[in-house]
């Protein structure tokens, strides 16, 4: 019962879920243990409510994680998808783009590859950890987030999935950085033109050194298209999944409302990505500071 819990109310559950992402990113910067080099903050910033969750600190059941989900998730895609030149990545890529996609479809047919081989011993509704699981290695931990919303992942799968995720990191990066010392034949080896790698190195440090200092109005700016792409969407999105299920009643289930929310908010931030928006400072690190409180509340 939350007369047991320590602290129930959903401004301090809130405090909670921001002082345990704060604390892990605190750790890692003043000790600077390369530790959390191959074990990230973020399964710490995961498993740390759940911890709280089963001594009764914070409660199980918040309207706060509902609001994370309903706000702070549509925001911090917007926030991340504004700075994505995709016209740019194209252009510097190239061939790479095909490379990319091909390697899209590979965890998405490995995924459910994979599933289909061990889902006789896992839960009914593990495909949906399985989903999560995919949107990260696609796209990183917003995209898991976002995966994991459009999906409906339960908060014990998608749980499995950030501990997998982290699992795999270990004995990954290793491999990676090894790899490094390759790095000069594969390129010789897979014909890479010498212009197109500096092509993506002087674009990688443009991007680091083009952004200005961040001003009050940037964050008024970036604030209300957050807000306004995510109300435009969520309206849109009933209005759609309503049609749906009337017009095509077959597909409510894998078109869920969820589904059409964030498809809408992705293609808005994406079509706002070529127009002067994306030249607002601090959205991406705004936009991760998010995912992580999302993250936290997702424990």
């Amino acid at each position: 019962m939350d007369s047991e819990i320590l602290i129930s109310s959903p401004i301090g559950v809130l405090a909670v879920l921001c002082a345990v992402a704060a604390f892990w990113f605190a750790v890692e910067q003043s000790t600077q243990l390369k530790f959390f080099q191959y074990v990230p903050p973020l399964l710490f910033i995961y498993a740390t409510p759940v911890f709280l969750n089963n001594f009764d600190v914070i409660p199980h059941n918040s309207p706060v994680y509902g609001g994370l989900s309903s706000y702070a998730l549509p925001a911090f895609i917007v926030l991340m998808l504004i700075k994505v030149n995709v016209p740019a990545a194209i252009s510097i890529m190239g061939k790479g783009v095909l490379v990319m996609l091909m390697g899209t479809v590979g965890v998405m047919v490995g995924g459910v590859v994979s599933y289909v081989a061990v889902h006789q011993w896992l839960a009914p509704d593990a495909w949906k950890g399985f989903g999560a699981l995919a949107g990260s290695w696609i796209g990183g931990t917003g995209n898991m987030a976002a995966s994991a919303e459009m999906l409906g992942t339960p908060p014990e799968q998608f749980g499995l999935a950030v501990l997998a995720d982290n699992v795999i990191y270990i004995v990954w990066l290793p491999i990676l950085l090894a790899s490094k010392n390759f790095a000069d034949r594969f390129n010789r080896w897979s014909k890479v033109p010498e212009d197109r790698l500096h092509q993506m190195d002087r674009a990688s440090a443009e991007a680091i050194n083009v952004e200005r200092l961040p001003e009050m109005r940037d964050y008024i700016y970036l604030g209300a298209i957050a807000i306004v792409v995510t109300w435009i969407s969520s309206s849109v999105a009933g209005f759609l999944y309503a049609w749906m299920q009337n017009a095509y009643p077959s597909l409510q289930n894998v078109l869920t409302l969820s589904t059409w929310r964030i498809l809408l908010i992705t293609s808005i931030a994406l079509s706002l990505s070529v127009t002067r928006v994306s030249q607002l400072p601090s959205a991406t690190a705004l936009g991760t500071a998010l995912i992580y409180v999302f993250v936290a509340g997702m424990g």
